[in-house]
């Protein structure tokens, strides 16, 4: 009898269990991507947003106000209040965590008017705009900007260790040689980050809750397979005993045949010595004048 392999069950469910993993990576790494090209889509309309704020800013304040404060490196004292006060307003309406005027002159920065939401607090304008900032990231891309052959145009994530992540927009335009003004808009996107964050993590939940409602179907297919596979190893197991007890069968039949064949051989040859017998008796006894005693046609 041949010896059947046994079904391991483990081999499908390692099988289901690399199925899975490999879905589980593929929503991850879906997710991930969506990330960032939707967080890029976004960006880029922040971006046109800040831009736009910049030219708008510029109306608001007035180039002559500005050129006037630049070259003079003063600002008037109505005309900053007012300023400051519709800038406040712009800022609050729009959402912008910051705007404002930087004075350029060589190799000097100041601040001219800025403007910033109040309706939450703190508020990064305090700390953007202040000298410290002024003279380290925020400086050196003011600098790059009015830089002649540079873009004047310049957008810039930056990360403040108090108010988390600023984009910026910097708009630079040049008043003679040596001296100019930058336009600067800010605008918080950590909460961005954060839906961004959640969306992706609502992705990955929702991936992973249709793999767990997917898992009894596919642990039923799994244990219909196991079933099928055992039932069909045991048609064979039954098929190859059919087989061999044929095979007997048919050893058996040809040694029968065999046997047959030679008692065959033995009987014709018996019986055909009896008629030659039977035929030399009635040679004999009509030699000796007598009536034959066996009725004999002819013998092969």
């Amino acid at each position: 009898m041949a010896k059947t392999t046994p079904i391991k069950k483990h081999r499908a469910y390692g099988l289901f269990a690399i199925a899975a993993a490999i879905y589980t990576l593929g929503v991850v790494a879906f997710s991930t991507w969506s990330y960032f090209e939707h967080r890029a889509i976004l960006l880029a309309h922040i971006d046109e947003s800040l831009i736009n704020a910049t030219h708008a800013t510029e109306q608001i304040i007035g180039r002559i106000f500005i050129e006037c404060a630049v070259e003079f490196e003063t600002v008037h004292e109505p005309g900053h209040a007012a300023n400051q006060a519709e800038l406040d307003r712009f800022a609050e309406a729009c959402r912008f965590d910051a705007i404002g005027a930087i004075a350029i002159k060589g190799t000097n920065l100041w601040t001219l008017v800025v403007g910033i939401d109040r309706n939450g607090t703190p508020h990064p304008a305090n700390a953007l705009f202040q000298a410290p900032i002024l003279s380290g990231e925020l400086a050196a891309i003011l600098r790059s900007v009015a830089t002649p052959g540079n873009d004047r145009i310049r957008m810039q994530s930056l990360r403040h260790e108090k108010y988390g992540s600023l984009r910026v927009a910097v708009r630079y335009e040049p008043i003679g040689t040596q001296s100019g003004y930058a336009l600067v808009v800010a605008r918080n996107i950590g909460y961005m980050d954060g839906l961004m964050r959640a969306q992706v993590f609502h992705k990955i939940a929702n991936g992973v809750f249709l793999l767990v409602m997917a898992f009894p179907l596919i642990a039923l297919y799994t244990r219909a397979r196991v079933k099928s596979s055992r039932q069909l190893a045991a048609l064979n197991e039954r098929l190859q005993q059919d087989v061999e007890m044929q095979k007997k069968r048919e050893a058996e039949l040809k040694d029968a045949i065999h046997d047959l064949e030679r008692f065959t051989s033995v009987a014709v040859g018996r019986e055909g010595r009896i008629i030659e017998l039977k035929a030399e008796v009635n040679t004999l006894l009509e030699q000796a004048n007598r009536t034959k005693r066996y009725k004999v046609d002819h013998i092969e």
